[in-house]
């Protein structure tokens, strides 16, 4: 997720605020210039690589606002994925499923942490909603696929997971 996306998010968010006629509105682009140094720094430090920096800096934040909180939950379950620590990660994806800002994308992460962590019937369940939701040619149709086929050629894992 890039940078214009989370200000895209915040864009939204204002937006929806306004509609929803909140004292002391703000424009969208206000809303989304407000973003948080910590966001802003670690959406910086994930694009260059830098995963445990993302890490620090957002266990590090102080974030008040709901929508902020969504995207340090969502950094972080990239980050944690990107890392290959399937638990953690799946504890920020559901903090940025529950959020309900992510929408198909959030689902898809979480999809992919379940996956690695071997519950397979909960990784489709996930992918399957992300599938439904997501726009054609997303990556959520091919983690279904993927995921899919895989359990496809091990009947084992499947049977195990279906306890």
């Amino acid at each position: 997720m890039t940078p214009n996306t989370h200000r895209s998010i915040w864009i939204a968010l204002a937006g929806l605020l306004a509609l929803a006629g909140s004292s002391g509105a703000v424009t969208a682009a206000q809303a989304a210039d407000r973003a948080p140094a910590a966001i802003i720094a670690a959406e910086a430090a994930y694009q260059a690589g830098q995963y445990q920096r993302v890490i620090d800096r957002l266990i590090a934040a102080r974030l008040h606002r709901a929508h902020d909180g969504a995207a340090r939950a969502m950094l972080l379950c990239q980050t944690y994925l990107k890392l290959d620590a399937p638990s953690p990660a799946l504890d920020a994806c559901d903090a940025a499923v529950q959020s309900g800002i992510y929408g198909w994308a959030a689902l898809n992460n979480r999809g992919v942490a379940y996956f690695h962590l071997g519950r397979t019937g909960a990784a489709m369940a996930d992918f399957e909603r992300a599938r439904r939701l997501a726009p054609a040619g997303s990556s959520a149709a091919h983690n279904y696929r993927t995921a899919s086929e895989r359990l496809a050629a091990d009947p084992v894992r499947v049977a195990e997971n279906q306890k």
